[in-house]
């Protein structure tokens, strides 16, 4: 470990997973040093369930972490479940670290993660790095479900075929769906698999991770990206204190893509860095096959493309939303979103010319 890295605060979120929590805790501990802290926020994990034990659990780990080394271990318990980006605020409230580390819940690190992930921040404008996230197992291809690319993306970011389910795209726990189709089922001797090398935006306004389900020993993604995954990133203290932290009222997704958005508006980098690498368990700690991540999805998704992306943009995502609304599965989910996402649209458009 470098003595002369950047110090950092560790966020992870909890919520009702205390296992993978812990080991995504465990993880991180011996890459941190003195003056770094690992802050564990519960998103109030009891008011959903009061036989949860996970804030009885994370008290045993800190008390067991504490006592391991110099680095702080700090539990923070949310009065409410406010969602991904209310969980990560608190955490990372009066930071006082060189950066801010995120890492999911049902992620964990592998060795050189802290070190590799902040090595860039702070050179050539770089105020955001993200992480190669690789899905935990091995995974075969079922059917390949080929399908042409799309049209390149706005700001150079090449799109790809629109997403079954937004941004998700889990089938269920032993399948994954690529973004052409293709499905993988959990196979000891497959092939281990990316679940992220960054998060880009398409043509339709939808944010999705970069070489979602590509072979990990074919992918060598360019370090310049459009954006941070927010299951494995790290932002400079001072990009995140001058864009506020992230985005509340969409309770869960796209909070990632709405502060990749405000760091290019703010004239900053985002880069890839493949030698910082994480095991991600894809879907643990959240149904992607709901009616409510269907529901948030449509919505965040017509939300942030209404404040940040370009009109063509923006237009074509109702456009495709209402098409996917008459067509698609989970209709009634899908026209939910879209009512919450219009009932906002007079607040998102103003934050966008104000």
């Amino acid at each position: 470990m470098s003595q002369q890295r950047k110090s950092v605060r560790v966020v992870i979120v909890n919520w009702r997973t205390p296992l993978l929590t812990e080991r995504a805790a465990r993880s991180l501990w011996p890459q941190l040093q003195a003056g770094d802290e690992l802050v564990v926020v519960d998103n109030a994990s009891a008011s959903a369930d009061p036989h949860d034990n996970s804030l009885d659990h994370l008290r045993r780990l800190g008390a067991q972490l504490g006592s391991a080394g110099p680095t702080r271990f700090g539990l923070v318990q949310a009065r409410r479940n406010g969602g991904f980006g209310y969980g990560v605020n608190l955490g990372a409230r009066n930071l006082r670290q060189d950066a801010l580390v995120l890492l999911n819940s049902d992620a964990y690190a592998l060795e050189g993660f802290v070190d590799a992930l902040t090595a860039p921040l702070g050179h050539d404008l770089v105020e955001a790095t993200t992480a190669r996230l690789l899905l935990e197992g091995r995974w075969r291809l079922v059917d390949d479900g080929a399908e042409p690319p799309s049209p390149q993306a706005p700001g150079g970011v090449e799109a790809q075929t629109e997403p079954t389910a937004g941004t998700a795209h889990s089938t269920g726990s032993a399948q994954l769906r690529g973004l052409d189709g293709g499905i993988w089922v959990s196979d000891p001797s497959g092939v281990e698999l990316i679940n992220s090398t960054g998060n880009v935006v398409d043509a339709c306004g939808n944010g999705y991770d970069r070489s979602w389900l590509a072979p990990a020993k074919q992918e060598h993604d360019s370090p310049e990206v459009f954006g941070i995954c927010g299951g494995a990133c790290a932002i400079s203290a001072r990009a995140w204190r001058q864009l506020g932290g992230m985005r509340q009222d969409l309770f869960m997704y796209y909070e990632d893509t709405d502060f990749s958005y405000r760091l290019r508006r703010a004239g900053y980098r985002v880069q890839y860095v493949r030698q910082a690498q994480a095991r991600h368990a894809h879907a643990a700690s959240s149904d992607s096959a709901s009616a409510a991540f269907t529901t948030w999805n449509t919505r965040n998704r017509l939300r942030v493309a209404a404040r940040y992306a370009p009109a063509s943009v923006a237009a074509r995502a109702l456009v495709n939303t209402g098409g996917r609304m008459l067509l698609g599965p989970q209709r009634q989910a899908r026209a939910q979103g879209l009512v919450q996402a219009l009932a906002h649209a007079p607040q998102d458009l103003y934050a966008r010319i104000g």
